[in-house]
């Protein structure tokens, strides 16, 4: 509390408030080797992140948590070794999914369920071998797919 006192305009009143107005960053509870981030629980290795909590190995990640090795995601939940994994959960080694669930070993995923091996899906449940929509052999898929990931490195 401060003393009272006079207040002859606005810009005074402001002013002062501006002397106890301070901004609470970086609140991190029960972590350890956490940095730059803010609103952080019960983690290990965070950087760059918000809201997340029971969570290792994060980076730039937004509300997510029971996670491990997370980079670049938001509101997810339960996943693991995965990069822009964003309104989802129980996926695993993944690229881009989008509002999903149960997805393994997957690239550019969206709204789907329950998909093994599968690439630039939307839309689909219970699937594995599958490039946008369309079933493949799984011998078949594995030269399409390291075709893919060749052209993305190299583009």
């Amino acid at each position: 509390m401060l003393p009272k006192r006079e207040i002859n305009d606005l810009q005074e009143l402001i002013d002062i408030w501006n002397t106890i107005n301070l901004t609470t960053t970086e609140r991190v509870y029960d972590s350890i080797n956490v940095a730059k981030s803010d609103t952080i629980y019960r983690c290990e290795n965070v950087y760059r992140s918000t809201d997340c909590s029971d969570s290792k190995n994060m980076i730039y990640c937004d509300s997510c948590g029971n996670s491990e090795f997370l980079l670049a995601s938001q509101r997810s939940g339960t996943c693991n070794f995965c990069i822009r994994c964003d309104d989802s959960k129980d996926c695993s080694n993944s690229y881009s999914v989008i509002c999903s669930n149960k997805i393994s070993n997957s690239l550019f995923i969206q709204d789907c369920f329950d998909l093994y091996e599968c690439m630039f899906c939307s839309h689909i449940a219970s699937k594995r071998f599958c490039i946008a929509n369309m079933p493949f052999d799984e011998q078949e898929y594995y030269e399409i797919k390291k075709a893919i990931i060749e052209w993305i490195l190299n583009s």
